[in-house]
């Protein structure tokens, strides 16, 4: 049985500004009111995702000004590497900052997309982390579904209608990528899957379990050593 973190420091490694509350906004509002200190870490900013006739500089303002209301509602940190400046690269430069925030943070725990995602730019930040992580102690490793269904979830947070609306607010913060896409429908598409066959996955196919939650959020837990 796999509980919730208390008191501890979580980085949430986002390749997009929001990538945080989509995948687990419901758990990240959780999370700190079990005392737990969150940060989310942006590791690009990804301008060209705004489709507005404004500037470049004034997208980046537009994205930036957007995830720090988000990380308001869900009561995260946000800290913004801005590694797409031009383009995001694995490179020594960009794991020494990783290696730099690691080592200055000393996180208990770390979020990261699975290696697998169908984005080629989470599968990057997936690359780039698990290059770096070695140089401190962690606890744990929680991978996140955003693009992509987790292939093996091991854990499920189950949730209500209450959280729901807290990541819906924190989803229709980024403006500028709800008018291009409807994240909010699919988050909630994604998390009633979850919540309906989730604990199926969990046990063994063809038994019988009840859970009276609508949603959930999934993830694959690792104990890091």
């Amino acid at each position: 049985m796999i509980s919730l973190p208390k008191n501890k420091k979580i980085l949430f490694f986002a390749s997009h500004p929001d990538d945080d509350v989509i995948s687990s906004g419901a758990l990240l509002y959780q999370l700190t009111k079990n005392g737990n200190q969150i940060i989310s870490i942006f590791i690009t900013l990804s301008p060209k995702g705004v489709n507005r006739n404004i500037s470049f500089e004034e997208k980046i303002a537009l994205r930036k000004n957007e995830t720090k209301q988000a990380c308001q509602i869900i009561v995260a940190k946000p800290i913004f590497l801005d590694l797409d400046k031009p383009v995001f690269e694995i490179n020594q430069e960009n794991k020494e900052i990783i290696i730099n925030l690691l080592k200055n943070e000393r996180p208990d725990i770390i979020f990261l997309p699975p290696e697998y995602d169908a984005h080629s730019t989470h599968q990057k930040v997936n690359k780039l982390i698990t290059q770096t992580i070695k140089q401190i102690s962690l606890e744990e490793i929680w991978y996140y579904e955003t693009w992509t269904p987790l292939l093996k979830p091991n854990f499920i947070f189950f949730f209500d209608d209450e959280l729901m609306e807290i990541k819906k607010t924190a989803i229709a913060k980024h403006k500028s990528q709800i008018e291009r896409l409807d994240f909010i429908k699919a988050a909630v598409g994604l998390n009633s899957f979850r919540a309906a066959i989730g604990q199926e996955l969990l046990g063994d196919f063809g038994s019988k379990y009840y859970n009276n939650q609508k949603y959930g959020e999934a993830f694959f837990i690792e104990k890091y050593e």
